[in-house]
């Protein structure tokens, strides 16, 4: 089974999937929590392959950012094709991490299992399953088949890893309904 696992570089050189910096597109209206408005943290676009979501040019996430530190869930929203270009760099940008300042997100196909026993898994095989990456932050592969939530299909995850510390051993899982609509939900992993 195909999977995209990310690969976060150190800068921005032209890539329109991102992580960190103000959004390439913007959304129709800013996310905000109770009135205060969200940092932008990062965009993956749908290319059909990779991500694959009808009328949708991408996903982006964004969170709370209060008094250097980050005071909400990560709030995934999508893009319809039609969004206007952030020609003018608006938006709130906010670190990711205080060693990461931000940079393209690209993507090293791996080819994992269609099926992984983790009760079954040894010292060794749970070493190669961890070495392969396929519990890091990745899009389509494989996915525990309890997390994903009745009739979606699992679109990928953001682990809890650098630039994303998300705490605790969770992961941000992106699951896609049957009518089209991104959910996003926290899962510990395995």
């Amino acid at each position: 089974m195909t999977s995209y696992h990310m690969v976060f570089k150190n800068g921005y050189f032209g890539s329109i999937n991102k992580c960190g910096g103000l959004p390439t597109h913007l959304p129709e209206i800013w996310p905000q929590i109770d009135g205060a408005d969200l940092a932008f943290l990062f965009q993956l676009y749908c290319d059909g392959e990779k991500l694959n979501i009808p009328n949708t040019l991408c996903i982006q996430g964004y969170q709370l950012f209060e008094k250097g530190d980050y005071n909400s869930d990560i709030v995934v929203i999508q893009l319809p094709l039609d969004a206007k270009e952030n020609i003018q760099q608006v938006g709130l940008s906010c670190p990711v991490s205080p060693d990461y300042a931000g940079g393209d997100i690209e993507f090293e196909v791996v080819e994992e299992q269609d099926n992984y026993d983790l009760d079954d898994l040894n010292v060794d095989d749970f070493y190669r399953w961890t070495k392969m990456g396929v519990p890091c932050s990745k899009l389509l592969g494989w996915c525990e088949k309890e997390i994903i939530p009745s009739n979606c299909a699992f679109l990928g995850w953001l682990a809890d890893e650098d630039p994303f510390v998300i705490g605790n051993g969770y992961n941000l899982c992106f699951f896609l309904t049957p009518e089209g609509k991104v959910i996003a939900s926290y899962r510990a992993p395995c």
